[in-house]
């Protein structure tokens, strides 16, 4: 997928399919689908981000998989940007549940990064700007770029031009450094 390639890329994930399937293997059949509702969603394919997405995760639902967490906040993302409101802020709920038994460092910076996709107005500005503060240089500069995209994207929806075109350069030129 990556490469453009969506006819190996299918054939490949209809083998993986195929092979999961045969084992009986949930939790692989969740992830597989989870990566491409993550790929549909760079890709800004919303619509297949939400179903890919929403269908990984509740595949892997009763498995009790914490991986599952970081699609979660993708499909968060997903919901947000298709204008889909209500539905993101009963994910977020969910995800924030889950997050808590599993207090890691990533969940922390995941939560706040949800919480500000699903916050409105003025107070998701300040969701944002206390989500940024949260990242130290051993963070994932990637999901640093993946909220500065967000939060340059909040800014423009409320007429902020200037600053929104500040977050999304920062947020592209943390994407360049790893090659997104």
């Amino acid at each position: 997928q990556a490469t453009d390639n969506y006819a190996a890329a299918e054939a490949a994930i209809a083998e993986c399919h195929s092979n999961f399937a045969a084992g009986d293997n949930f939790a692989l059949s969740a992830r597989l689908e989870c990566y491409r509702g993550g790929f549909a969603l760079a890709q800004g394919r919303l619509d297949d981000a939400v179903v890919l997405l929403r269908n990984g995760i509740a595949y892997g639902r009763g498995l009790g998989l914490p991986v599952l967490l970081s699609y979660q906040v993708d499909l968060i993302e997903a919901y947000v940007l298709s204008g889909r409101l209500l539905e993101a802020g009963a994910e977020y709920e969910d995800f924030h549940a889950k997050a808590a038994l599993h207090h890691t460092r990533w969940t922390v910076l995941a939560d706040a990064r949800a919480r500000s996709l699903v916050s409105t107005g003025e107070v998701s500005l300040t969701a944002f700007t206390a989500a940024i503060a949260l990242w130290t240089p051993s963070d994932s500069r990637f999901d640093l770029g993946r909220t500065l995209m967000g939060y340059g994207d909040r800014l423009a929806s409320l007429g902020r031009t200037r600053e929104a075109r500040e977050q999304h350069l920062a947020a592209r030129v943390l994407f360049t450094q790893h090659g997104a």
